[in-house]
């Protein structure tokens, strides 16, 4: 049984807050980079010509994060079951950010020819390393303030996938600010950049809030104890492996699903169908504003029936909405596109809201942050090689961006299925206390 260790609600709270900074920023980032690969990039920073290629180019330049992530997650889960969640939390922001502002700086092609790409995905490798280390933290750091709460321990770090929701709204929000109220020209010149500069202040706070705040009790018991390993990382990858890679497949449709289809395609989709481009900005907005509220809700159900069947339910539906997404956006009815966005939210987000509690209780508290953050970040791989070679590759090959949805949904369907497949295969979580 666990040592309960008692700390004032108000020092948890604190921490739920600090943790919640950067998973937020981190889906703001990833949400203006959609938009920006898919309604700025393709103008400004690569070669006018053949547009199919640009946007696929595009992608690429917006889809190469996911591998570095998981190096992120290598090396910051190292040094976080070593020195302490906190600390190394305050890095991972203040990376984040600096491969935000580069973003934000980055001449155009014009006045730099074909670096101005290059560069773009040099930053978002940058951010893309930070963010490697930052959910694993963030679900670990808030997870083990609830070590002895273990009855009710999904509900409340739900709020963690709930913070990216809003992460999903308020990049949406802004991008929709953006494209309202300046001309094409200015938003192409400059307006785009002023979500990036927006991100850089964001990562800046974060990182001094987190500083201020306490670390883990958990962690600090390890090491008091002398519990504290030397190779983390790499411990958990030899003892724990299977059970690593079996979680990144279970929870992998929660975010390949959606990157591939609502946020990389249908993005650049939307407006090749004769629909205004704000249409795609507006439904990830209902998108993250519905799934702040549906994200608790699963974290609330999965402390009811268990982590598995929580998630075994939003895989299948995922799944079976990947091909009936675009069946509703082809109407060209704007009511019903919305109704389109609101439904996926609800059917991803009730499986997203388990994620945190799932991995971290799958993980003792000496890799903990290695275990949970490998596990989140090889599945990105998945998304990578989804994003950055698989779309791409079908967009190229099919030649047209909007002959190519039929393929896109067998490839997000492709994703689910996988899910669906694993998840039964792992041990449930319910009920277990963080050692």
């Amino acid at each position: 049984m666990t040592e309960v260790i008692e700390i004032a609600r108000r020092e948890i709270i604190k921490v739920v807050v600090g943790a919640t900074v950067g998973t937020t920023l981190e889906w703001y980032d990833f949400v203006i980079a959609t938009f920006a690969a898919s309604l700025a990039w393709p103008y400004t920073h690569l070669p006018p010509g053949n547009p199919a290629t640009a946007v696929a180019a595009s992608i690429a330049a917006f889809g190469v994060i996911y591998f570095a992530r998981p190096i992120g997650a290598f090396i910051f889960g190292h040094f976080g079951d070593k020195m302490g969640r906190k600390n190394v939390m305050v890095w991972t922001l203040v990376i984040m950010g600096l491969g935000t502002l580069g973003i934000s700086l980055t001449p155009d092609y014009a006045s730099i020819g074909i670096w101005a790409i290059i560069l773009i995905t040099l930053f978002r490798l940058i951010q893309g390393f930070g963010l490697g280390g930052e959910w694993g933290g963030a679900a670990t750091w808030v997870s083990e303030f609830y070590a002895s709460r273990s009855k009710w321990r999904a509900l409340p770090t739900s709020l963690i996938q709930s913070t990216n929701a809003a992460g999903f709204a308020l990049g949406s929000l802004t991008f929709s600010l953006l494209l309202n109220t300046m001309s094409r020209a200015y938003f192409l010149s400059f307006g785009w950049r002023i979500a990036f500069y927006i991100g850089f202040i964001i990562a800046i706070i974060g990182a001094i809030i987190r500083w201020r705040l306490l670390e883990s009790p958990l962690f600090v018991k390890a090491l008091q104890k002398k519990e504290i390993l030397k190779l983390p990382a790499v411990t958990v990858l030899k003892e724990r492996l299977g059970r690593v890679l079996l979680l990144a497949l279970a929870w992998n449709y929660a975010v390949s699903v959606v990157i591939i289809i609502l946020f990389t395609y249908a993005t650049t989709f939307i407006p090749r169908v004769g629909l205004p481009a704000v249409v795609g900005t507006i439904g990830l907005l209902i998108y993250g504003s519905i799934a702040v509220i549906v994200c608790v809700f699963g974290g609330y159900l999965a402390d009811i029936i268990g982590r598995k069947w929580t998630m075994f339910i939003s895989a299948l539906s995922a799944t079976a909405l990947s091909y009936s997404f675009f069946i509703l956006i082809l109407t060209k009815d704007i009511l019903l596109i919305y109704l389109s966005y609101a439904i996926f939210s609800i059917a991803i987000f009730i499986g997203a809201g388990v994620v945190p509690a799932f991995l971290t209780e799958n993980f003792e508290t000496k890799y903990r942050y290695s275990g949970s953050g490998l596990s989140y970040q090889i599945g990105s791989i998945l998304t990578g090689i989804g994003t950055v070679g698989l779309l791409p590759f079908i967009i190229t090959t099919i030649g047209n961006v909007v002959n190519a949805w039929p393929y896109v949904a067998l490839l997000g369907m492709g994703f689910g299925i996988i899910s669906t497949i694993t998840i039964p295969l792992l041990k449930e979580t319910k009920g277990t206390e963080l050692r």
